[in-house]
């Protein structure tokens, strides 16, 4: 369909597959709510995406406020980095 979209896949205890569940999948399943991605960034228990349009959306465990939203409780699906 022309649309980048972002797949992940493995453990998800903590929501970092951004599926909106914390269910683990074995094969590559869609990020909810994410389209025209251009970069991601993954770590250990979260992970970052880059969007055509410039802005930032991240998942997954927040225990230090690592998705950059501002607040510290975990995400099951994206949400978007805090402008400075």
């Amino acid at each position: 369909d022309g649309k980048k979209k972002a797949r992940c896949w493995g453990s998800n205890q903590s929501g970092m597959l951004g599926n909106g569940q914390k269910k683990s999948k074995t094969k590559p399943t869609g990020v909810k709510n994410l389209k025209k991605v251009e970069q991601v960034a993954v770590g250990h228990v979260s992970a970052c995406a880059r969007l055509k349009n410039g802005t930032a959306k991240c998942w997954g465990d927040n225990w230090s406020g690592q998705l950059g939203n501002g607040k510290t409780k975990s995400q099951t699906k994206p949400v978007s980095v805090k402008k400075l």
